[in-house]
């Protein structure tokens, strides 16, 4: 949360991050105009949005399944939808305060980009343990006997 909190100040500046996304792309294609920087300057951005997001949602998540005083074991719902609403007030919150940043400003757009990263961590989060679940059940699943099998 505090490197969120840092980006949002000048430092997450865009003419920071170009500083080192510009040779990076130039690297790869040196005649690269100033609109296609520019484009993938705001991709790069808002990508980093969703990932930072999508890392907060899950870290979050797992604090509330350990914090719980009942042991949780598996998908928790209700620690989900809370992970959730956290990482979605606190991108709220970093939109307000770029607000009163001289080179930042606010956007409801990334808000929601912040909230669909949150999403984006919960869905891999729960993925992740569907297939935990699955593959532990397939290993504890006893095979029926066979009746001819017995003599």
């Amino acid at each position: 949360m505090v490197l969120i909190f840092d980006m949002s100040t000048g430092v997450g500046a865009p003419q920071h991050s170009s500083r080192i996304l510009v040779p990076i792309l130039r690297w790869f294609k040196s005649n690269l105009t100033y609109h296609e920087i520019q484009q993938a300057n705001l991709v790069v951005r808002k990508c980093a949005h969703l990932l930072e997001y999508a890392i907060l949602a899950i870290l979050l998540c797992y604090a509330l399944r350990k914090s719980s005083r009942q042991q949780i074991h598996g998908w928790c719902w209700r620690c989900a939808g809370w992970a959730f609403f956290l990482s979605a007030a606190y991108g709220l919150g970093d939109e307000i305060h770029q607000r009163f940043v001289s080179s930042r400003h606010a956007s409801i757009r990334d808000v929601l980009i912040d909230a669909s990263g949150a999403v984006l961590g919960l869905t891999i989060l729960w993925l992740c343990h569907r297939a935990i679940a699955s593959t532990r059940q397939e290993k504890t699943a006893i095979a029926p006997l066979d009746p001819t099998s017995i003599r």
